[in-house]
């Protein structure tokens, strides 16, 4: 995919390649949904009500809160932080919302 943009970018500009330009348009491409994901997860407690959505929302806003996870998110290396690691609580948590029948 990379390769296909560059062709693209080199036929268009005649072989002239301005680096910082396309690191900061990728960077924007791809950190408006980010963006969008954390204001979600920060705004839905807002909108919503309830037992289950208390449950829900506790295993996701911890780690959207913390200044580590946002600074790690929208660097991209969020794969070297080993601060707050994906424990096996999280995927159980998270496979109690979904019916057994689907995945058993």
């Amino acid at each position: 995919m990379m390769s296909y943009t560059m062709v693209g970018k080199l036929n268009k500009t005649k072989g002239k390649f301005n680096y910082l330009t396309f690191l900061v348009q990728r960077w924007i491409r791809f950190s408006v949904p980010l963006l969008g994901s954390f204001l979600f997860i920060y705004l839905l407690p807002l909108f919503t009500d309830g037992p289950i959505i208390d449950e829900g929302l506790q295993w996701a806003i911890p780690g959207c809160k913390d200044p580590n996870i946002l600074a790690t998110s929208f660097l991209y290396i969020s794969n070297f932080n080993t601060i707050f690691p994906i424990q096996p609580i999280l995927v159980r948590k998270i496979l109690d919302f979904i019916p057994k029948s689907i995945y058993s």
